[in-house]
């Protein structure tokens, strides 16, 4: 698991524990929803840009 896999399942984590704690409308329940749509989006960029490279160079 690379560092960006760990900080998505982190982050996941502490999203679901602060949604059940706090609520899902919850500042901090939504900052961490946006930090994890981030997260995906960049795992998603990364995958594609690594398939890319692979089938023009593979």
């Amino acid at each position: 698991m690379n560092k960006l896999e760990r900080k998505i399942e982190q982050t996941r984590k502490e999203l679901l524990t602060t949604a059940r704690e706090k609520g899902l409308s919850s500042a901090d329940t939504i900052r961490l929803s946006v930090e994890l749509d981030h997260l995906l989006n960049a795992y998603d960029m990364e995958k594609e840009v690594t398939h890319t490279i692979l089938r023009l160079h593979g």
